[in-house]
């Protein structure tokens, strides 16, 4: 298939990608990404189809797509609810804070010692 015909099969199939993903996802941006990557699917797996044939294996496309992202995002939400629940878990020691404020004096004034450049190098990987 060369970009003529794929321009063609993507305005004459991009509404209906975009209100499918629309529909699943129920997010505007989300639903123009996924059909963004159905698109990028067909263009690289289907150089030799038939544009007839491309409809219905776009449509899937974009549902296995919006699937993964559901899937994607629900991993995510899982992960910060751990993350919130591990933080709210965790007790505020003002001792801790001090020692660890104390700890990073002592480095940044033993990084004074080092030569120039080896201090420019040991703030570049681990400072910064």
């Amino acid at each position: 298939m060369d970009e003529y015909s794929f321009e063609i099969v993507f305005r004459n199939h991009y509404s209906k990608a975009y209100y499918l993903a629309l529909r699943i996802l129920h997010d505007d941006e989300a639903s123009k990404d996924v059909v963004a990557d159905a698109f990028e699917l067909v263009w690289r797996r289907l150089q030799d189809c038939e544009v007839d044939k491309l409809s219905s294996y776009l449509l899937t496309a974009v549902k296995n797509v919006c699937l993964d992202y559901i899937r994607k995002q629900n991993i995510r939400n899982r992960y910060v609810q751990a993350s919130v629940q591990a933080v709210g878990k965790q007790s505020f020691n003002p001792e801790e804070v001090d020692l660890h404020e104390e700890k990073i004096q002592t480095i940044m004034r033993s990084l004074d010692e080092l030569t120039p450049r080896t201090q420019q190098i040991v703030t570049m990987c681990y400072v910064q």
